[in-house]
């Protein structure tokens, strides 16, 4: 195996930029762009490789090998789904008169505070 740095050693975000070649003389930073298992990223000053590493990238892109496999055509982003309706809350112990009362007069009694108040009138 036979490790090559550039003019940095690391990335701005402190990973280690090493070029490498394994025992068989494969250049194995082209070979993962190449098959599509890494992207192309340029940090300069690091570009000794960058013209070989670069056009891999792009032959991987254009065939969709590896992950570029699973790029496909652009899908958009599903609605969100609606919020439901709140409903009336089936309570035995809340007076139910659907003459007097609707269901939006309801909820408004809830958020009003006079829901506790009914419902103590209703335990009495």
């Amino acid at each position: 195996m036979r490790v090559e740095r550039d003019k940095d050693l690391k990335d701005p975000y402190d990973r280690d930029l090493p070029y490498i070649w394994n025992d068989h003389n494969e250049f194995v930073n082209h070979s993962l762009v190449s098959t599509g298992h890494a992207k192309a990223v340029l940090y300069q000053p690091n570009d000794k490789h960058w013209p070989t590493i670069s056009q891999a990238g792009s032959d991987a892109k254009n065939t969709g090998a590896g992950l570029w496999s699973a790029c496909g055509t652009e899908t958009k982003t599903p609605a969100p789904p609606a919020t439901p309706e709140p409903t009336v809350p089936q309570d035995s112990f809340v007076r139910q008169d659907p003459d007097t009362h609707k269901p939006e007069d309801y909820l408004a009694a809830i958020y009003a505070g006079r829901f506790h108040r009914e419902r103590l009138a209703t335990l009495n």
